[in-house]
């Protein structure tokens, strides 16, 4: 296929193993990120130099924005996760294709607290929420579908030693319902359904990929973790 999917912040993590899996199914990916790669399908791309939003990228079918702000700057954090995205997709709109999808791969914080974050991060977790209803409106008028995923807790590196403990991982296993952690793959495979034709009629979702995690009340979570 001609046109293009583009994963923002895709060059590790969560966004590296989305764009592995949507090249192993034919859709022709580009990875979009700070760094400098000499992968012929990475674009060097920084989302906060608004030069880098006149890039001639040609037809895009699908975005998918997995950048990561790791910074305690509050508003530079904020312009990474919510305003120049939103800017970006406005350079880009004249080459939209129909039937286009947006994906923000956004955070549980818009509705927990993760006592290691702040309260900015927090604050702009929350703003993706509002973001995809406001854009799945706006940009559906031009025949663009945006939904939003919430991971459930994957390992990754920042949490990977504290998982690597037996007792720490059996215990949030214990609470989800079928025992099983979400993993990467779990979300590319819904990415690939979310970018292609077959989810046409699904706008403006905020999607937990969870395994029921999410859906457990505070009493039951404390019950099971004392049985």
């Amino acid at each position: 296929m001609s046109s293009k999917t583009l994963v923002i912040g895709g060059a590790s993590g969560i966004g590296y193993e989305i764009s592995k899996f949507l090249v192993k199914k034919n859709y022709k990916t580009f990875i979009l990120s700070r760094r400098n790669s000499k992968n012929k399908n990475h674009i060097q791309f920084d989302i906060n130099d608004i030069n880098h939003h006149q890039l001639k990228i040609g037809k895009i079918k699908n975005i998918i924005f997995c950048q990561r702000s790791r910074i305690n700057d509050p508003i530079l954090d904020y312009k990474t996760m919510i305003v120049n995205p939103v800017k970006f997709i406005k350079s880009q709109l004249k080459n939209f294709l129909p039937k286009s999808s947006i994906i923000f791969i956004g955070s549980s914080a818009q509705k927990f607290v993760y006592k290691e974050q702040n309260a900015f991060y927090h604050a702009s977790r929350g703003s993706i929420y509002s973001l995809t209803k406001y854009l799945s409106y706006e940009l559906g008028k031009k025949d663009i579908r945006v939904n939003c995923i919430i991971p459930s807790t994957l390992i990754k590196k920042e949490n990977s030693s504290f998982y690597k403990v037996y007792k720490n991982r059996k215990n949030l296993e214990k609470l989800i319902p079928n025992k099983t952690m979400v993993n990467s793959k779990n979300i590319a495979q819904l990415c690939l359904f979310l970018c292609s034709n077959n989810s046409i009629g699904i706008n403006g979702e905020i999607i937990n990929v969870d395994n029921g995690l999410f859906s457990i009340s505070q009493e039951t979570i404390m019950k099971d973790l004392s049985s």
